[in-house]
């Protein structure tokens, strides 16, 4: 069955209201529980503690108005696309979307109310180290399913053979 493109956008809409609403949320409790010392084990590998994260993506130190500018180009590539794709968009691809789109949505926010954005999920593994937030998460996992998105969309009949 085919969904209509205005379905589509408004779905996609709604979604990142919610997620921009639920990683607000829980950031929000992350920060009133736990101060910038204080460090909470959830596994022997996770932990919650917040930090201010100054920083541009995996750790490139950049002036504040260069991240923003980045982020913004990067959003707004990322939706340019969704939309030109809408005619053939499947219901995985939206949620993709929606979720890389909320993700970006709250981290721009964040950097332009604080001036940096708060990581609080923590991970030593390997002798590596380390945060991030929900957000981070939800672009992690949009970039995910859209890549299986894709690879799902190769094997459908009447796609181009490589």
């Amino acid at each position: 069955m085919r969904i209509p493109e205005w379905q589509k956008v408004t779905t996609a809409t709604a979604a990142v209201v919610f997620l921009f609403w639920l990683a607000s949320g829980i950031q929000s409790l992350v920060l009133k529980q736990f101060s910038l010392s204080e460090s909470f084990s959830l596994t022997p590998h996770i932990f919650l503690q917040p930090e201010q994260n100054f920083n541009f993506a995996f750790g490139f130190s950049l002036p504040p108005l260069a991240t923003l500018l980045i982020g913004l180009a990067a959003f707004l590539t990322v939706a340019i696309f969704f939309l030109r794709s809408l005619k053939k968009a499947s219901r995985l691809l939206i949620f993709a979307f929606s979720f890389i789109l909320s993700g970006a949505v709250f981290n721009l926010y964040s950097r332009a109310s604080n001036g940096f954005a708060w990581d609080y999920l923590g991970v030593r593994l390997l002798g590596l180290e380390g945060r991030w937030n929900l957000a981070d998460i939800f672009i992690l996992a949009g970039l995910i399913v859209w890549l299986y998105d894709l690879s799902v969309a190769a094997k459908r009949p009447g796609a181009p053979s490589a």
